[in-house]
């Protein structure tokens, strides 16, 4: 019977509100993250989404969980997450430190692979925003789990 890695334990979970204009350091998965409105335009590139209008801009960043879905981009149904990483050859030691964003517990983005169908950028009207990672060098990493550990 083959038993687990030891070494290779999920992160503790990690789970963030965040709005647009802020950011947010995740020690969990070593970077901050932060969400900007963009202008109106069909922006192709993988970090931008698009909310219905009028909706709040109010999302959650966290790391997966055991039973998650995502509907990737040109599906027309929601796919296991576990699934969908194995699909686009992400590894099993990278896949619960990859940053997910969400808004109302629907995942939008699987950062740095994919938008969610359900939120890409469209002519309908909608707020559009912009997502990026910054990830940082041990130093800054370590200075900044610090800062907040003295919180």
């Amino acid at each position: 019977m083959a038993r687990a890695d030891p070494a290779r334990r999920r992160p503790h979970p990690a789970q963030v509100e965040l709005t647009p204009a802020a950011s947010v350091y995740i020690p969990e998965i070593q970077a901050r993250i932060s969400v900007q409105s963009r202008p109106a335009t069909r922006d192709p590139r993988p970090a931008t989404f698009q909310l219905p209008q009028g909706a709040s801009p109010r999302f959650t960043v966290r790391n997966r969980r055991d039973g998650d879905r995502f509907q990737p981009l040109g599906f027309g149904h929601q796919k296991k997450l576990k699934d969908f990483l194995i699909d686009r050859k992400i590894g099993v030691e990278s896949r619960d430190r990859i940053p997910l964003l969400l808004w109302n517990e629907i995942i939008i983005w699987v950062a740095g692979v994919e938008v969610s169908e359900q939120f890409r950028i469209s002519d309908a009207p909608g707020d559009r925003y912009e997502v990026v990672v910054e990830e940082e060098n041990q130093e800054d990493i370590q200075r900044e789990g610090d800062r907040q550990a003295d919180r």
